[in-house]
C-alpha cells in the first residue's frame, strides 16, 4: 500500500473521529449527513494527505488546525469561539496520544521509517481514533468539557481563546523539535518530557479554571436568590410595621386589661423578632449585598451560632458609591468568609461570630471574627483543597485570595487574637480620572 493511500485512509479516520468528538463536546444535534458536510469533509480528508511531507513542519499542524476549525464550524453550525476551543482540545488530545506512540516508535525505528511506513501510519490513526471515541463516550467527560466550552463562550473570554491557539502553536513547535531529533538522546527525551509536562499543566489549568467558574456560579446563583430574599425581608418588615400600627389602634379601642396585655405581648415578642438585625442592615445598599448578610445571619442563628452585627452609619454612603459588579464581588468574598466563620465556630463551645463594618478615612473595613478550635492546624487554610471537613471542600479561601489578587482595590488580612480567628477586608472606591 502506498504512503498516499495510507495517508488518505488515516486522514479519513482522524477527520471523522474529530467531527464526532467535536459534535459531542458541543452537545450538537446538527444533521451531518448532507452534501455540504460531504464536501467539507472531503476537503479536510484530502488536503492534509496531499500536503503531507516526510519531513515534519510545524506549519503543517497549524494549517490542519485552521482547516479543522473552518470545516467543523460550518458542518456543525456552531460559533467560532466554540470551534476554536473544541478543535484546540481535540488537537491537544490527539497530539498527546501521538507523542506517546512516537515515544514507543523511537525505540524500534528511525524518524523516516516511522513517517513512510503505511502500517505505522494506519495503526497510529486507528489507535488514536478508538481511544478518543472511548474517552468522549464517557458521559462525565463529555458533560464536563461541554459545560467548560459553554462557560467560555458565554463569558466571551478572549484571553482563553488566545491561550488555546498559543497552546496549539507551542505543541507544534515542540513536536517539530522532537522530529528533528527522533532518536533516544538528551534532546529527544528533554523535549518529550517538556511536552508531557506542558500537557499536564494545560489539563491542570483547565480543571482549575472549571473549579473557579463553578464556585463563581454557585455564588452568582446565591446572589440572585438573596436578592429575592432581600425584597421579601423588606416587604415583611413593612407588613410587620403596618400590623404593629393596626394592633396599636385596636389597643386604644378597648378598655379590657387582658386584651391590652395580650396585644402588648404580641407587639413586643413577635413583631420585633430580629428587629435589631434589620435595623443594623437597613441602610446598606439593596441589590443582593444586604440580602446576603440577612441570609448568613439567619443561617448562623439556625445553627445555634451566637452572631452579632455592628455596622456604623457612615458605611452606607460609602458603599452606595460602588457599582453592581463591585458589590457582587464583595458579596462573594463576604459569603466565603462568613461560611468559613460559621463552620469554624460550630466546632467550639462558645460558637461566636462577629461581623463589623466601619469606615475610616474613606476606606471601608469589614471584619469577620469567629471562635475556632485551636487543636486544628489551620496554617494551610489558604491552600487549594485544604479543609477540616473532608474531601471535596476547602476551595473557598483559595479562590477568595485569587479574587483579591486580581482586584488591587481590595486588601485582605488574616490574624489570630486569643481564641478568635479574624478576617479583615479593606477597600475604597477608586475614582477614575
Amino acid at each position: 500500500m502506498s504512503v498516499m493511500v495510507a495517508k488518505l485512509i488515516s486522514s479519513a479516520f482522524l477527520s471523522i473521529m474529530g467531527l464526532i468528538v467535536v459534535k459531542k463536546m458541543n452537545n450538537c444535534h446538527t444533521n451531518i449527513f448532507s452534501i455540504r458536510c460531504l464536501a467539507l469533509m472531503s476537503g479536510l480528508i484530502i488536503l492534509p494527505a496531499v500536503i503531507y511531507n516526510i519531513q515534519y513542519t510545524y506549519l503543517y499542524s497549524i494549517i490542519v488546525y485552521i482547516m479543522t476549525i473552518l470545516a467543523y464550524k460550518y458542518i456543525l453550525n456552531i460559533s467560532f469561539t466554540k470551534t476554536i476551543i473544541s478543535c484546540g482540545l481535540l488537537m491537544l488530545f490527539i497530539s498527546l496520544l501521538d507523542s506517546i506512540i512516537s515515544g514507543i516508535a523511537v525505540l524500534y525505528m528511525s524518524f523516516e521509517e516511522a513517517r513512510t511506513s503505511s502500517f505505522v501510519c494506519l495503526l497510529s490513526s486507528i489507535i488514536i481514533s478508538i481511544i478518543m471515541l472511548i474517552i468522549f463516550n464517557i458521559k462525565k467527560v463529555e458533560n464536563k468539557i461541554s459545560k467548560f466550552i459553554i462557560k467560555i463562550e458565554n463569558k466571551k473570554t478572549t484571553n482563553l481563546i488566545i491561550f488555546f491557539v498559543s497552546v496549539v502553536i507551542a505543541i507544534c513547535v515542540i513536536l517539530y523539535i522532537i522530529s528533528k531529533n527522533f532518536k533516544v538522546n538528551v534532546v529527544f527525551t528533554t523535549s518529550f518530557f517538556i511536552l508531557i509536562i506542558f500537557y499536564l499543566l494545560v489539563i491542570i489549568l483547565i480543571i482549575e479554571k472549571n473549579n473557579y467558574d463553578k464556585l463563581f456560579t454557585e455564588y452568582d446563583n446565591l446572589f440572585r436568590y438573596v436578592k429575592v430574599f432581600e425584597d421579601w425581608i423588606e416587604n415583611e418588615q413593612l407588613n410587620r410595621h403596618e400590623y404593629k400600627n393596626q394592633l396599636a389602634v385596636i389597643r386604644c379601642m378597648t378598655n379590657e386589661k387582658k386584651v391590652k396585655e395580650k396585644i402588648d405581648n404580641i407587639i413586643n415578642k413577635n413583631i420585633n423578632i430580629e428587629g435589631k438585625m434589620i435595623n443594623q442592615l437597613k441602610n446598606l445598599p439593596s441589590g443582593g449585598f444586604k440580602g446576603l448578610l440577612y441570609y448568613k445571619i439567619i443561617t448562623a442563628r439556625n445553627q445555634k451560632i451566637n452572631i452579632e452585627v455592628d455596622i456604623t452609619p457612615d458605611v452606607s454612603p460609602q458603599l452606595k458609591k460602588f457599582n453592581q459588579d463591585e458589590l457582587e464581588l464583595l458579596s462573594k468574598l463576604i459569603g466565603i468568609y462568613c461560611d468559613n466563620a460559621i463552620e469554624a465556630a460550630k466546632e467550639t463551645r462558645k460558637k461566636i461570630v462577629l461581623i463589623e463594618m466601619y469606615e475610616y478615612d474613606g476606606v471601608i473595613h469589614i471584619v469577620i471574627s469567629n471562635t475556632f478550635n485551636k487543636k486544628i492546624d489551620i496554617s494551610k487554610r489558604n491552600e487549594k483543597g485544604f479543609s477540616t471537613k473532608g474531601a471535596g471542600r476547602g476551595n473557598g479561601l483559595y479562590f477568595a485570595n485569587k479574587l483579591i489578587s486580581k482586584n488591587k482595590w481590595i486588601e485582605g488580612k488574616q490574624d489570630i487574637v486569643d481564641n478568635f480567628y479574624i478576617q479583615k477586608l479593606s477597600f475604597s472606591k477608586i475614582t477614575k480620572k
